[in-house]
């Protein structure tokens, strides 16, 4: 046993079409008893889109930048929010929209056995990571609306969050406008901050609803334009997969 871990067993995949890299790595994988080879050397989109949509489930993944699109790329972002991505050959330089894509690293095509027990303990750290954040996961909020009655929002239905001078107004994606009292201070600490990000002194917005940003105002699904702050944007464009 190369390492301990509280996984059973953790599920590996090799997204390549590179026989040598396949061969190597799906080697290297079975001289880790913790690890179980799931996928190996099929179509690269399909093994990519399983792990987005969970048809796959989550583990490590291992691929090649140069056999990524720009589409698959931006599939990465979505697998590495739940599984622990290890790219394969190239430099950080190459790799970069990968790692900016949530990639944890990169190893050399001829990696060691030893040095891949060391990816290998990376990888089950960050997954540990990932399960403990998910233990702590919130899916909504209750707004206080009054001193008797408080109102439940998920937050996958929030546009965005304004502040007015009674507390906060909510507004969400089935057109509802929920007001509570509570500062803007306190929602935005509140709430997590790779769903709801704040961009404006008075202005809280869901990422995934962003549609388009500019100079100093974005919009969101509906067409509704909010305005950025100058000391709030570069926080938000570090959010944003930009390719």
């Amino acid at each position: 046993m190369l390492f301990n871990t509280p996984f059973k067993k953790i599920n590996c995949y090799i997204a390549s079409q590179d026989d040598g890299i396949v061969n190597r790595f799906a080697q290297l994988i079975n001289t880790v008893p913790e690890l179980r080879l799931m996928v190996a050397g099929q179509d690269v989109n399909d093994t990519l889109e399983g792990l987005r949509t969970g048809r796959l489930r989550a583990g490590i993944l291992f691929t090649c930048i140069n056999e990524l699109s720009s589409i698959d790329i931006a599939s990465l972002h979505e697998i590495c929010q739940h599984t622990a991505v290890i790219m394969i050959g190239g430099s950080e330089q190459v790799n970069k929209p990968a790692l900016d894509a949530g990639a944890i690293n990169y190893l050399p095509r001829a990696v060691s056995e030893a040095r891949f027990a060391n990816y290998i303990q990376l990888a089950e750290r960050w997954l540990l990571d990932i399960n403990e954040k998910k233990a702590n996961y919130i899916d909504a909020i209750f707004l206080r609306e009054s001193i008797n009655q408080v109102s439940r929002v998920k937050l996958a239905e929030i546009l965005w969050v304004k502040a007015d001078q009674a507390g906060t107004v909510c507004h969400t994606v089935h057109g509802l406008t929920l007001k509570g009292t509570s500062s803007m201070n306190k929602v935005e600490a509140a709430l997590p901050e790779d769903q709801l990000v704040r961009i404006h002194q008075c202005y809280i917005v869901n990422l995934a609803y962003i549609e388009m940003v500019g100079e100093n105002e974005l919009t969101v699904e509906g067409g509704r334009k909010l305005p950025i702050g100058d000391s709030y944007k570069d926080n938000l464009l570090e959010r944003l997969v930009i390719l």
